[in-house]
């Protein structure tokens, strides 16, 4: 039995350090790479198909135009902007703070146009076709280590939040990828790597801090002090630098952009429009994270039968850790996610990542409903 402070979760890692792992039924690398060739191939072709019907790859960042009433584009045009002109400041930007915190994805996307000399607007596109289908593959090494069918990575791929980022050169699948990584590496013990790949994520999108917060309450409450320390050197200064420096720049930090959240829990979905989109809403978010609540609890109750301490080993685990914190942002998400499901389900990335990789899902029943939601959600997003 795990004695006080000792991370529940540790198994995954011994198991995937151990040959005899690779004999389990799920224990090879096989399954997990043809998936995440299969996805690299799919989404592939989907953009090559798009290109082609609309003659070039700059309709994925669904630019804003000043002669079309009504017309003000989507947050994909923002990351095209900073790619094409990283020190251009604010012009072009509706909050350039907000949007430059913001600044892996357009930096990744850049170096990729000019090491493979393509057009930029096909370089967003492909980051974020590598990026979901690198995703795929550590979601599915993921359920791997912890005894489930590297199958379920498929929710992952097809998930509403992912196919609404590729459509429309948005951050998340990168900065999933790296949380993902991160996840991977810290089940290995390897924190030093795990907390460079935080950071990247951290600067990729912003949400993944849930996840950085996550990981240093599970190293406190193990006590792992000098880790905690580099946990804030590796993460926290950099991200701390970047926020002042957007200080200075334009007069605010990039959370303040931010809208305010709600007062109640989904209080966010009363400025949803329309049946259609509340109950596209209702089945791809606020269902699978009312659905996850009900996997956190189970899990708690399943280690409270072996006592208090591993009761309090499981609540401070990191996936438990990291699900918890990323479902009270789905709860607490403001209106104006809630009143677009491109928006919406993409905030709620970070929950499905935190299901698909805690190590409960391995036995919960609930498995199958959140999985089928989440490969069945995509098309919703042409309802909105």
């Amino acid at each position: 039995m795990p004695e006080v402070g000792q991370a529940v979760y540790e198994t995954p890692e011994k198991v995937s350090a151990d040959p005899k792992a690779l004999r389990r039924p799920w224990g090879g690398l096989a399954l997990p790479f043809a998936l995440a060739t299969l996805v690299l191939f799919t989404y592939s072709a989907t953009f090559a198909w798009r290109v082609h019907q609309d003659g070039n790859a700059l309709n994925f960042a669904v630019l804003g135009t000043s002669n079309t009433p009504g017309n003000h584009g989507y947050d994909g045009q923002y990351y095209y902007r900073i790619a094409v002109a990283p020190l251009g400041g604010p012009h072009g930007l509706d909050k350039p703070a907000y949007r430059y915190q913001r600044i892996g994805y357009p930096l990744v996307a850049r170096g990729l146009a000019y090491g493979l000399n393509i057009e930029l607007p096909s370089a967003l596109v492909l980051v974020n076709v590598g990026a979901i289908a690198l995703g795929t593959l550590l979601v599915a090494l993921l359920l791997r280590d912890a005894g489930v069918s590297p199958l379920f990575a498929v929710a992952w791929a097809a998930y509403a939040g992912q196919v609404a980022s590729f459509w429309r050169d948005l951050a998340e699948p990168l900065a999933m990828a790296l949380v993902a990584l991160a996840i991977l590496l810290a089940r290995r013990d390897r924190w030093w790597p795990a907390a460079c790949a935080l950071l990247l994520a951290a600067l990729t999108k912003e949400t993944s801090l849930l996840f950085v917060a996550a990981a240093g309450a599970h190293i406190a409450f193990n006590g792992r002090l000098r880790l905690l320390g580099v946990l804030a050197a590796v993460v926290g200064l950099p991200y701390v630098a970047w926020q002042i420096g957007l200080h200075v720049a334009f007069g605010q930090t990039g959370f303040g952009g931010a809208d305010r959240p709600p007062m109640i829990p989904f209080g966010g979905l009363a400025a949803t429009r329309g049946l259609a989109e509340r109950l596209g809403e209702l089945l791809v978010v606020v269902g699978p994270a009312l659905l996850s609540l009900a996997l956190v609890a189970a899990a708690l109750r399943l280690a409270g039968r072996s006592g208090g301490r591993m009761l309090w080993n499981q609540a401070m685990s990191l996936p438990t850790l990291a699900l918890v914190a990323n479902l009270a942002f789905v709860c607490w998400l403001p209106g104006r996610s809630y009143a677009d499901l491109w928006a919406a389900a993409r905030n709620a990335d970070g929950l499905v990542l935190a299901v698909l990789t805690h190590p409960a899902l391995s036995s919960a029943r609930i498995r199958w409903v959140l999985v089928g939601a989440w490969t069945c959600s995509a098309p919703f997003l042409w309802f909105h």
